[in-house]
């Protein structure tokens, strides 16, 4: 699951009577912290909403995201944006409500308002990368991720992600240098020995292949097995 931002505080929810915008918000992020989806939205309807600011739509679209309530989500953060433009949160949130209903324009264009706003966060990027990537459009997210990978040298994910573009590229020697990274920074990342094995058996080295792949059986990739025996017929 795509990463949410709120900040994170120990607390649990009681009566909306009388508090301030400060005390909600503080309240809404521990029980958030916590899980408490359900009790955010049910919280929620005892608050008068002249009390809301930004982060309270904001933290509202997040527990609607995380019930999988999409539509309740876009429209929270949509009124986090209506209430104050300048923060990135709403529109990276957005932009995941977005991208889970599958609108990768819509989802595209929010990651890009919020990497306006905070263009060093690195999972923006990823994020964005990814919307590329389902829309097909390998090259922009390959520079997404490649961006992502200098922000954040030891993130595994960008050079995953790294390597199954520059793969549908036909770069495979980059490929494979990609997916190495991932592998040196998350040795326990079974995806990227997966696809690192698939690559070298198209690229006709089917013993380094079945190696790679059966790590990645071991390391809990389940897609694994079934490609195990279609190239590897039991070899050690």
């Amino acid at each position: 699951m795509r990463k949410i931002y709120i900040s994170l505080f120990i607390t649990t929810l009681f009566s909306a009577c009388q508090e301030s915008t400060t005390e909600i918000n503080k309240k809404l992020r521990g029980s958030l912290d916590q899980g408490e989806f359900e009790e955010v939205t049910e919280y929620l309807k005892t608050v008068d909403t002249t009390a809301y600011d930004w982060e309270t739509y904001n933290l509202k679209g997040v527990a609607f995201y995380n019930l999988k309530k999409y539509r309740e989500a876009v429209s929270a953060f949509q009124k986090a944006i209506g209430k104050d433009s300048t923060h990135y949160q709403p529109f990276y949130n957005l932009g995941n409500a977005y991208y889970d209903q599958e609108d990768f324009v819509s989802a595209v264009r929010n990651y890009s308002f919020a990497l306006n706003l905070k263009p060093t966060e690195p999972d923006i990027y990823i994020n964005r990368g990814n919307a590329y990537f389902q829309s097909v459009n390998y090259q922009k997210a390959l520079d997404d991720f490649d961006f992502a990978a200098r922000l954040a040298p030891n993130n595994h994910l960008a050079y995953f992600n790294k390597g199954r573009c520059l793969g549908l590229l036909d770069r495979n020697q980059e490929a494979v240098e990609a997916y190495e990274k991932a592998i040196q920074f998350n040795p326990t990342h079974g995806a990227s020995y997966f696809f690192l094995g698939m690559l070298y058996i198209d690229m006709q080295n089917p013993e380094e292949g079945c190696i790679l792949l059966k790590t990645s059986s071991d390391e809990g990739y389940e897609t694994a097995e079934a490609y195990i025996d279609q190239f590897c017929n039991g070899s050690s």
